[in-house]
Order: structure tokens, then sequence, then C-alpha cells
């Protein structure tokens, strides 16, 4: 998970990595804010990297942009095993 933020780390938009541990690998949830179809693609690339870095590993990854909505109103995300602020 440490990886995939240093891959998210020059994406402004990118703003928080939660991941919960499955006995498969990672449940992924990686927060944006207003991201273009250019930005989420550039996402999607890393979360392929991730993968590729880490084959035996399973990964499910969702992305929300919260589109300047708190996010507490769109999900809950505090049980998560890792969380991860990007500094921006």
């Amino acid at each position: 998970i440490a990886y995939l933020y240093e891959l998210l780390m020059p994406l402004q938009t990118a703003e928080a990595i939660y991941a919960d541990w499955q006995p498969d690998g990672f449940e992924v949830w990686i927060v944006a804010n207003e991201t273009d179809v250019p930005t989420r693609e550039q996402i999607y690339g890393q979360e392929w990297a991730l993968m590729q870095k880490f084959p035996n590993l399973g990964f499910d990854f969702h992305l929300v942009d919260r589109s300047q909505s708190d996010l507490a109103t769109l999900i809950t995300l505090d049980d998560a095993d890792f969380f991860l602020r990007l500094p921006h």
C-alpha cells in the first residue's frame, strides 16, 4: 500500500488511500477530488503497476471521487486496516 502511495503522490487530485487486508490480498479505496478522465486513467495505471509489482496478491480497487462533497456523507471508511493521506 505504501508503494501505491508513492505512485499516487504526483496526482494532485488523489487525497487518501484506505485499505483492508483480505485473505487473498487487499481491498483498496482511493479517495480523490474532482478527477477528469485523464486523471482517472492515470490512477488506473497506478493500480495496474501495483498489481504487476505484487502478482501473488489480489486487489479489489475502488475509486471515490468526492467532487467537493464531504467524504463522510459518501462512504464510511473508519474501520479500514490502513489509512494514508496524501500531502496536497
